[in-house]
């Protein structure tokens, strides 16, 4: 996945994957911080992530717990609009 440079995630500190692997044929992003979870609820999917985000509007806040290495850290995400894909 990509931090957007100025997006909440940025702001939070949040970091994308540095790397790529390639597993069963799928590029997978490595490196980055591993989100597990969002508000108090443990992730099991992006997708999950996501629809918890689309719940919220533009200028709410979500707490992501997150692995940086071996460092479990909590970032609070301001959520702005989703950048256009133009």
């Amino acid at each position: 996945a990509t931090v957007h440079p100025g997006s909440g995630a940025a702001t939070a500190g949040l970091h994308a994957g540095t790397d790529t692997a390639v597993v069963s044929g799928e590029s997978w992003p490595i490196g980055g911080d591993l989100i597990v979870s969002a508000d108090g609820v443990p992730l099991s999917s992006v997708d999950q992530l996501r629809d918890l985000i689309a719940a919220k509007r533009p200028g709410q806040s979500i707490s992501l717990v997150v692995y940086r290495g071996t460092q479990k850290l909590t970032l609070n995400v301001k959520l702005g609009r989703q950048p256009s894909s133009g």
